[in-house]
């Protein structure tokens, strides 16, 4: 019997509800463990995760037995509920609905990752990629 090989990589990017700018200290960084872990439960790997105030992007590498809409509904459901759960005086986490995913190629995904990595610098400086920022909000 023959052996399969599977190289999938897929970029994830979406905004917060209204686009407000919640993504800062201790907020930000609960979404981005919580979706480290919630990949790995998936039997997934993140290569990147990062945010820039009003929205994440997310690169990992796939499998042939998740769906996405079911890895992405998780993804925002558990950080919402977990994250709101005792209305804390803090921010309120929502997401909007839908998301942007992309497939790259095994080519580009360091590139990919350097560039997700450096979100916030990219963002204050004005050295954004279109193909990269891509928003479905």
């Amino acid at each position: 019997m023959g052996r399969s090989l599977r190289e999938l990589y897929l970029h994830f990017v979406w905004t917060t509800e209204n686009r407000d700018a919640v993504l800062r200290g201790e907020l930000e960084q609960f979404v981005h463990r919580r979706f480290r872990q919630i990949t790995e439960e998936r039997g997934l790997t993140m290569i990147a995760v990062n945010s820039a105030w009003d929205h994440v992007h997310l690169l990992v590498r796939w499998n042939t037995t998740t769906r996405i809409s079911d890895l992405v509904r998780e993804w925002k459901s558990r950080t919402y509920t977990e994250w709101n759960h005792d209305d804390q005086a803090g921010p309120q986490l929502a997401w909007q609905e839908g998301c942007g995913a992309f497939s790259v190629s095994r080519h580009e995904v360091e590139r990919l990752k350097r560039y997700i990595v450096d979100q916030k610098r990219h963002h204050r400086d004005g050295t954004t990629r279109h193909r990269y920022e891509r928003r479905y909000a």
